[in-house]
């Protein structure tokens, strides 16, 4: 029973650990700003992001006004973080989003890993070109 118990953790184990296999490659479409202040919330570097987003402020403007106007590829800011697992600066521009431009949080679901497709060995990189509007 002990070797079923251990073989089991370990195949859940693995199948834990590729879960997230995706890795994105992210490029810029112009050099502007915004989409400057886009792939700073998107590498999960908040140093960065306050850095652009005091370089984009002015003088009578507020980091809420700057976070709720930017989209990246036509998400809010603070999503389009979220949507590429950038839990830091996602975490940070949420404080500033407007409750209406807010994600929904994810739903829990139970999936029996039995039934479950099997994922491919591989690990696959997904380019994506980010625009700021």
């Amino acid at each position: 029973m002990k070797t079923f118990s251990t073989l089991s953790l370990m195949v859940l184990l693995g199948y834990a650990m590729n879960v997230n296999a995706t890795e994105y490659q992210f490029e810029a479409a112009d050099s502007s700003n915004k989409t400057k202040l886009c792939l700073a919330a998107v590498s999960n570097n908040k140093a960065a992001l306050r850095y652009q987003l005091r370089h984009m402020r002015l003088p009578h403007q507020s980091t809420r006004t700057i976070v709720n106007s930017v989209a990246c590829n036509d998400q809010i800011i603070a999503n389009f973080a979220i949507t590429y697992h950038a839990e830091d600066t996602g975490a940070y521009l949420n404080k500033f989003t407007a409750k209406k431009y807010k994600k929904q949080q994810p739903k829990v679901i139970i999936e029996d890993i039995a039934t479950a497709k099997p994922l491919v060995d591989n690990e696959k990189v997904v380019v994506v070109l980010i625009t700021g509007n």
